[in-house]
């Protein structure tokens, strides 16, 4: 109900009465979807985070004895992260919404040691 609440707020923002119709150009729609979607701020948010990640992520790689290869690493195993967590919201990976999490679940069931995802090294270089 919050996303939706807040999906609405924004979508507000761009409502035109029929009275303002007349008077409507292009620069007071760019204005009204500025005020509804801030994607500067979300956009750094979104990199603030990545970078939070990122440092959180690295402190346990293992083996990558090169720094430069190590962050170049993390980076792309997080971009392949990212994009999977999208695919599966739009319900691409075997139509569960929550693919991630449940291979997780059925993963742990087996035993401790079983991996979930692997990149190795080589398939990235």
């Amino acid at each position: 109900a919050k996303r939706i609440d807040s999906l609405i707020e924004k979508l507000e923002h761009l409502a035109v009465t029929i009275d303002d119709e007349a008077e409507l150009d292009i620069l007071r729609v760019a204005e009204n979807v500025g005020k509804g979607f801030d994607v500067e701020r979300v956009t750094k948010r979104f990199y603030e985070r990545f970078k939070d990640e990122h440092g959180a992520f690295s402190k346990f790689i293992k083996g990558i004895p090169d720094e430069g290869l190590q962050r170049w690493y993390v980076s792309i195993t997080l971009n392949r992260l990212m994009f999977v967590y999208f695919i599966q919201k739009k319900g691409f990976l075997n139509g569960d919404e929550n693919y991630l999490t449940n291979k997780l679940l059925e993963t742990q069931k087996q035993g401790k040691g079983q991996v979930l995802y692997r990149f190795p090294l080589s398939l990235v270089l």
